[in-house]
This record gives structure tokens, C-alpha cells and sequence, in this order.
């Protein structure tokens, strides 16, 4: 095996997000019911079990219906598919640069058609944990 095959094979490292990202998106959030994991490195937040947004690295995640994610694909350049690792988009959201989320109308508005979105989708069970033999 040559060194570039061994790199592949290398877990991705997620850059943290900036502690300021965080603190928005968490006060953003304060005012929907809720819950919290960690996911992709920071705090992501689920309704219904269902993902619905949290910061990737130094971009907002946001699961959105296809009428919305094609609204605001065409209306903003900067705005892109998630796809956290090469070749694996997420098909059901879209990230968001910091320079978007930082304007609070723009945020409140987009996150709040996300949340219809996904408080519209059934409760997603929650998944078993695996156990290993010992």
C-alpha cells in the first residue's frame, strides 16, 4: 500500500467552529423545542429525532424541503449543498457561510421555514444500540 492509499483511509478531521457561531445558532435555536447531540463535531439539534440544523465546521447545516432548498440555492450563490465528506452530499440540506448566518433576519427567516419542514416529518424512532459481545 502507498502512502496516498494509506491517506484515504485516514479519518477526515473536522475543523471546530468558532465558539461565536455556536452561541448564535444555540440562541437562534432557544425558541424551538428541541433536543441536542453532537454530531460532526459540534452540537447539532434534532425535532422528532429528526436532524434538523447545527454547525459544521465554520457553516450552518439546515435541513430544508425541496420548494425551499431550491429557493434559496438560486437566490444565494453562497450557498451550497451540505456534503460533509467528498462525494457525499446530504441530499435534503444545504449549508449556510458564517457571513449569511450572521444576519439575523436572514437567519430567523430561514431557520423557521427549516423547522416547519422537519416538524412536519414523522417521528423518526429512535436507533438501537448496538451491543458487542464481550
Amino acid at each position: 500500500m502507498n502512502s496516498e492509499e494509506k491517506q484515504e483511509e485516514t479519518p477526515r478531521r473536522w475543523n471546530k467552529p468558532s465558539p461565536e457561531l455556536q452561541d448564535i445558532i444555540e440562541q437562534a435555536v432557544g425558541k424551538y423545542t428541541c433536543t441536542m447531540k453532537k454530531m460532526f463535531g459540534s452540537n447539532m439539534f434534532f425535532v422528532n429525532n429528526n436532524m434538523w440544523t447545527g454547525v459544521h465546521q465554520n457553516r450552518l447545516i439546515l435541513r430544508m424541503g425541496e420548494e425551499d432548498r431550491g429557493a434559496i440555492l438560486r437566490s444565494h450563490s453562497e450557498v451550497a449543498m451540505f456534503e460533509p465528506m467528498p462525494g457525499r452530499i446530504m441530499t435534503e440540506y444545504i449549508d449556510l457561510p458564517e457571513q449569511l448566518v450572521r444576519d439575523e433576519t436572514f437567519l430567523s427567516e430561514w431557520l423557521e421555514r427549516s423547522h416547519t419542514f422537519v416538524a412536519s416529518l414523522p417521528l423518526k424512532p429512535p436507533r438501537m444500540k448496538k451491543h458487542t459481545k464481550k
